[in-house]
């Protein structure tokens, strides 16, 4: 592999992580300055969102984008890996939105009981049926992730053909 060939694969790869480094840090900061004190699970939420229309569901965008960029740097960029990796958390996204939504989590409350009695997996099962039962579904938070996870395939594709500067 010549010299020349090695820095036309490293440099999707250092784009890749850059993008999703940058998304990821504006979807902790939106978290940190809009979301009410406590609400985002991290500390120090300040209450301050000025565009609450346009930032509630933002950061699910955000951390779709982030997360498939990220995966597909880490898996070695290559249209395949970017469509795949953008599928994947698109989905795992939209479960987890799903999981939210009150008929579904209130038919997830007593399952960790129900199908662990012995509560060997308990450590695991528990907390996501916690997270379903706190959380809140917002059909807005679908529609951000999907195109988060579209527009990490745009942007992931644009990278590869030399359409983004890195």
């Amino acid at each position: 592999m010549t010299s020349s060939h090695r820095g036309r694969l490293a440099r999707p790869t250092l784009t890749f992580t850059g993008l999703g480094a940058a998304a990821l840090a504006t979807g902790a900061v939106l978290y940190l300055l809009a979301r009410a004190p406590g609400a985002s699970g991290l500390p120090g939420g300040l209450g301050l969102d000025p565009w609450p229309a346009l930032t509630g569901s933002l950061p699910s965008l955000l951390h779709t984008l982030a997360f498939a960029l990220l995966a597909a740097a880490a898996l070695g960029p290559t249209p395949r890996v970017v469509l795949a990796c953008a599928t994947c958390w698109t989905a795992l996204g939209a479960a987890f939105e799903a999981l939210q939504h009150p008929t579904v989590a209130h038919a997830l409350l007593p399952l960790p009981e129900a199908l662990d009695p012995t509560g060997a997996l308990a450590g695991w099962v528990a907390p996501i049926a916690r997270f379903a039962h706190l959380g809140t579904f917002d059909p807005g938070d679908l529609l951000a992730t999907a195109i988060g996870g579209a527009l990490a395939v745009w942007l992931g594709l644009r990278v590869l053909r030399g359409g983004v500067a890195s």
